[in-house]
Parts: structure tokens; sequence; C-alpha cells
């Protein structure tokens, strides 16, 4: 949400996030290989080529902010010629964030998964389809951490896998905690937008006030450190964070 609302304030572009006809489903089934991409590639086209059709008539860039995309990037190229903005974020940011909100990995009704079922069966929207951004994670993983620390590693995961296909001048990599002056006037230059010092504070004031951050409150947990730093360490490295996972120094958007 945060990086659609930054992009927004730019002239020349239409920035939306997580916008309906939803692909949160497609992205679960090109993830656990249940869609082929062909298939992929047919939903994704029902589903955005008139919106982004339009959007370019009137002369504007569409960009779309999901993170649930991270497993569309092969299409998302090879339909649009797409350009991919990679916003990561520490880990344990992301798990501390995930602990707080009540309804990741917890429990789910039987009929919620007999409606996921059917959903991922048919793709239509039908129960939770926010349950798919999760994932399954491995069933050796019994705790609600090692479970949402296992998805920040995932999706990264596939995202710099994905990126390896991509050529450098079609992708911009920054973290959460990088987001400055310098880091904005240089998104703006990859996306091919004027720049100004008014755009630039814009952009920053929207991204420094965290409008996607919300008030959840989670049960208790235990907190497993060494079962953390075990799950994450990989990707933690690829991304420049360290063991702890912290910035050692200083979702994907697609455009």
């Amino acid at each position: 949400m945060m990086l659609a609302r930054v992009l927004a304030q730019a002239t020349g572009i239409f920035a939306v996030h997580e916008p309906q006809p939803h692909l949160v489903t497609e992205g679960y089934r090109r993830w656990k290989g249940t869609l082929s991409f062909e298939q992929a590639n047919a939903w994704i086209r029902r589903k955005r080529s008139g919106l982004i059709d339009q959007v370019h008539a009137n002369g504007l860039a569409y960009v779309e902010s999901s993170h649930y995309c991270s497993h569309l990037i092969p299409n998302l190229a090879h339909l649009f010629n797409a350009k991919f903005i990679f916003l990561h974020r520490d880990p344990r940011g992301f798990v501390e964030s995930g602990l707080a909100r009540p309804d990741w990995f917890t429990n789910t009704s039987l009929k919620e998964r007999l409606r996921a079922t059917i959903r991922r069966r048919y793709l239509v929207q039908y129960g939770n389809i926010w349950n798919d951004h999760k994932l399954a994670p491995p069933a050796k993983l019994r705790t609600r951490m090692e479970k949402i620390a296992w998805l920040w590693a995932e999706i990264n995961n596939a995202i710099l896998r994905a990126l390896e296909h991509i050529d450098e001048e079609r992708q911009f990599r920054i973290g959460l905690a990088d987001i400055c002056t310098t880091t904005m006037s240089q998104l703006l230059t990859f996306l091919e937008c004027q720049r100004s010092t008014d755009l630039v504070d814009s952009m920053l004031n929207i991204a420094h006030s965290r409008p996607n951050k919300g008030a959840f409150e989670g049960p208790p947990v235990e907190w497993n450190e060494p079962a953390f730093r075990s799950i994450t360490s990989t990707i933690s490295a690829q991304l420049g964070y360290n063991t702890a996972g912290a910035k050692a120094t200083s979702s994907i958007s697609v455009v």
C-alpha cells in the first residue's frame, strides 16, 4: 500500500495496491505448481489487460503493488514487458508484524478449507482470498513464528530467483530502511519520471508515515531465536541483512 501511495504522487503514473479482481490465487497456484505458465497468462490477461490498456490510453504508466505477484514475475515480464520494483523488509520486522495479526497462521475452519479448495481449483473469488497469500508452510513448522519467518524467506527467495532472469535495467531493488531522498530520486529516474524537490519530499512524507502499518494485536507468543535465524539467515544474507535480521548497511511492485 505504501509504495502505491508514494508512486501515485508522480505525474504520469497510475498506481494501485492489490486491485480487484485479485491475482492472489493465481500467484498461489503458480507457487504450488498447479497452474501452468500459459494458464496463468490467460487469467492475468483476462483480469488486467483491459485496465492496463485503459490506463495507457490515458497516457499514464500502470503500477500495481502486491507481494503475491512475486510468483507471477515471469508471466508479467512476458505479457507486459514489465519493470519490477523489489521493496524488501527486514525479516525480524516482518515476523513481528505478522505475529501481531491474529489471522496469520491460526486454525482455519473446515468451511474455509473447503472454500479454499474450490477457490484454488476454479480460480474464483470465494472465501477468504487473502489466506492464499500466506502460502502453505512445511508440516515440520509448528509455531506461528516459524511459519511467518518461512513465509518471509519463501517470498523473497521466489523474487530473487525470478529476477535473475530479468534484465538489470528492468528492476529496481530497495530495502524499506533505505528509503531516503537519494533512493526516491533514483526510483523516479528508473520510472522515467520528472523529479523535483517537492515531489521527492511528498513521496518521503508518505513513505515515512507507513500508511500500511495497522494497530494489530495478537496472542502472546514465545520467540525462538535459533529457529528464526535458521529459517531466515540464507535469504537475509542475500538481501544485506545480518544474522539477527537487521540491516547490515543502511512487495514487489510491477510497472
